[in-house]
């Protein structure tokens, strides 16, 4: 394969981009909404996003039932999102996502990839940083979605499998 060869994958569902607590709980939704094959792409080598460096208490008393750290509840989310048959790239930065929901990313150990989906979920960056654009001028910081994701999720499912 040359430097330059895209490597195109198939179809998903669900494609959600990001994974921090928003994402997972986006991507688990999606799956217990019935879709049937959801993706994460998260730019870290871990999932969890802020939650790793949140060492405190206080997490997953709703969801969990449970005072749990950051890094806690990050594991537990992510051991929920795989038993619900998410499916993850790590270490993978996006690059595009089209008006038709193809997300072009690339990653050390893949290249550059193209997926699509039927439903895109934007759930980047809950760390204040500045985001960049993604395609066509776009700011991701306006289309990223809130800690509420999951609902956001929820209605793109259906839609998507209309």
């Amino acid at each position: 394969m040359s430097d330059y060869d895209v490597i195109v994958m198939s179809d998903y569902d669900v494609i959600v981009i990001g994974g921090g607590p928003a994402g997972l709980a986006a991507a688990t939704a999606a799956r217990g909404d019935g879709s049937r094959s959801v993706l994460v792409i998260e730019r870290d080598q871990k999932l969890g996003g802020i939650l790793n460096q949140c060492i405190h208490n206080g997490f997953g008393l709703i969801t969990f039932n449970e005072e749990l750290t950051g890094p806690e509840y990050a594991a537990r989310y992510e051991k929920v999102a795989l038993e619900a048959g998410v499916e993850f790239l790590l270490d993978t930065m996006v690059l595009d996502l089209s008006a038709d929901r193809v997300v072009t990313c690339v990653s050390e150990d893949r290249g550059m990839q193209r997926v699509s989906a039927g439903a895109v979920v934007l759930a980047m960056s809950g760390r204040g940083e500045r985001s960049t654009s993604l395609g066509s001028g776009r700011r991701a910081s306006t289309l990223r979605a809130p800690p509420s994701a999951w609902l956001t999720s929820r209605a793109s499912c259906r839609d998507a499998r209309s």
